[in-house]
C-alpha cells in the first residue's frame, strides 16, 4: 500500500483483504516458542532497551512505525512481525492492539479477531477517538450498522467535530433507512470542512493578506531563504491532520504551503484526497489531481490514488487506465497490483485480475 493509500485506508480502512498475507500471528498465538526463540526474544528486548536508552516504551513505538511502514508496502506478514515485536517491549501500548486490529481486519482474519483486538485497545485508549471511529468503520465493512453505529457514536461524544466519525454516521444510517438522521450527519460533514483549498470563495482582507506576507517571511528566515523546505514541512504537517481526520487543518496547512511554493505537487495532491473525502464531487478531485500529475507525472502513489478515486467513483475502465501508469513505473508496488484486480473484477477480466492477485500474494512476501 503507498503512503497516501494508507493515509486514505488509515480513516476508511478500504484495504482489499486478499492483499495482505496471513502467515504470521498475532503475538505468535498458537505457537510454542523454542527456548531459542525465547533466548531471541530476550536479546531483542536488551538491543532495544540500550538503543532507546532504557526507554522501552519509546522503543516500541519505533516497531511500530516500523509494521505501519510494511502495513503499507502490503507486507502483512511484515507487520505483523514488528507489531509482535512493539508487544515485547512494551504489552501496555494500546496502539500495538489498534495496529493488530486494522491489519488483522484487513487481511480478512474475520471479525470476531479484529473485534478483540480493537476491544483490547479500546481498554488501554478509552479516549482515543480515532481507534472507534476505525471499530466502526471495521464493522460497517463486516456487515454491521448497529453495531458501527454505537463506535461512530461514542467517537462523536469525546469529539463532535470529527469529520470522519460523522462521515461513518451518515454511511451507516443510510444503511439503517435512517435517511433523516444520515442528512444530519452529512450536513455536519459540510459544516466542519469549512477551510478550502487556496481560499477560493474567499476575498481575503487586508489584514488576512498582511498576515499571509508575515507567515512567509516567518518561515524565509527560519529556513535561511528556503521557501521549498518550508513548503515540504507544512505539507507534513497537512498530511498527519489528514490521517487524524482533521481535514480542516489538512487544507489549512496545504494553503500555507501553497504560500511558500505553489509547484509543490504535495499540495494539489492533498487538495485532491481531501475533496474525495469531503464528497465533493469527481470534477472537483480531478482538477486538483490533473494539476497534481502535471508536476508529478512519475508519482506512483498519486497515479495509483487516482485510480482509487475513478473506481470509487464508478469508474473502473478509466482506473484502469491510472493503475497501468503506475505500474508502468513501478511493476511490483502491491497496493497498485490490488487494484487492478479490484477494477479487473468490476470489468468482468477473471483471468486479468488472478493474474494481478498472483502478484498481490508475491509481493506481500516480500
Amino acid at each position: 500500500m503507498t503512503l497516501r493509500h494508507a493515509l486514505l485506508t488509515a480513516v476508511f480502512l478500504a484495504g482489499s483483504p486478499a492483499s495482505l498475507s496471513a502467515a504470521e500471528t498475532p503475538l505468535w498465538e498458537g505457537v510454542t516458542k523454542t527456548a531459542e526463540m525465547l533466548a531471541a526474544d530476550k536479546a531483542f528486548i536488551e538491543a532495544a532497551r540500550k538503543q532507546a536508552n532504557g526507554d522501552l516504551t519509546a522503543a516500541s513505538q519505533i516497531s511500530i512505525d516500523k509494521g505501519w511502514d510494511a502495513f503499507g508496502k502490503g507486507d502483512g506478514d511484515g507487520a505483523i512481525r514488528h507489531f509482535n515485536q512493539a508487544w515485547l517491549l512494551d504489552p501496555d501500548n494500546g496502539n500495538v492492539y489498534w495496529a493488530l486490529a486494522v491489519v488483522t481486519h484487513t487481511r480478512g482474519d474475520g471479525a470476531s479477531a479484529s473485534n478483540r483486538w480493537f476491544a483490547e485497545a479500546e481498554r488501554l485508549m478509552p479516549d482515543n477517538g480515532q481507534v472507534l471511529t476505525d471499530h466502526g468503520r471495521a464493522l460497517d465493512e463486516a456487515g454491521e450498522p448497529t453495531r458501527a453505529r454505537t463506535y461512530f457514536e461514542k467517537a462523536l461524544a469525546l469529539n463532535p467535530n470529527d469529520v470522519v466519525a460523522h462521515l461513518g454516521m451518515a454511511r451507516v444510517l443510510t444503511a439503517l433507512g435512517d435517511k433523516a438522521g444520515a442528512e444530519k450527519h452529512k450536513a455536519e460533514q459540510v459544516r466542519l470542512s469549512v477551510e478550502r483549498p487556496l481560499w477560493e470563495e474567499l476575498t481575503k482582507t487586508p489584514k488576512m493578506l498582511a498576515a499571509d506576507k508575515e507567515f512567509v517571511a516567518a518561515v524565509s528566515k527560519n529556513q535561511n531563504g528556503d521557501l521549498k523546505t518550508g513548503a515540504k514541512f507544512s505539507v507534513a504537517q497537512g498530511w498527519d491532520a489528514f490521517d487524524k481526520g482533521d481535514l480542516n487543518v489538512a487544507i489549512r496547512r496545504f494553503n500555507q504551503a501553497w504560500l511558500l511554493d505553489p509547484e509543490n505537487g504535495e499540495i494539489y495532491y492533498g487538495f485532491a484526497l481531501v475533496t474525495h473525502l469531503r464528497s465533493e464531487g469527481l470534477a472537483e478531485t480531478e482538477r486538483w489531481l490533473a494539476k497534481a500529475e502535471q508536476l508529478m507525472p512519475d508519482n506512483v502513489d498519486l497515479l495509483s490514488d487516482y485510480g482509487q478515486v475513478l473506481e470509487d467513483n464508478g469508474d473502473p475502465a478509466r482506473a484502469r487506465t491510472y493503475l497501468e501508469k503506475a505500474l508502468a513505473i513501478d511493476p511490483n508496488d502491491p497496493d497498485t497490483h490490488a487494484g487492478m484486480v479490484r477494477v479487473l473484477t468490476q470489468l468482468g477480466d477473471t483471468a486479468g485480475a488472478q493474474k494481478h492477485q498472483a502478484e498481490v500474494d508475491r509481493l506481500g512476501k516480500k
